[in-house]
């Protein structure tokens, strides 16, 4: 888990934020995913990439509560969602 975590910590740095989401997410830590991304994201089109994955690793109660979040922010929406 190394490598992953050195990952992490070089997407932090470079804010990357869509990269280190999906290391997160990739490292199991779906709490963690969840709250950096209410924390750091403030476009809908920013926010609304993260429901899928989630929903994909299996945590749907904090997908539908991002995915709220995000159509509740500014930004472009309907394109980020096909």
């Amino acid at each position: 888990m190394g490598n992953l975590e050195e990952a992490l910590k070089v997407a932090e740095r470079a804010d990357m934020p869509d990269r280190f989401l999906s290391l997160l997410v990739r490292m199991g830590r779906m709490s963690d995913a969840h709250q950096y991304a209410f924390q750091h994201l403030s476009q809908a089109h920013d926010v609304l990439a993260i429901p899928r994955t989630l929903h994909e690793h299996g945590a749907t109660q904090q997908d539908v509560q991002l995915g709220e979040h995000g159509v509740s922010l500014a930004g472009e929406v309907l394109a980020r969602c096909e």
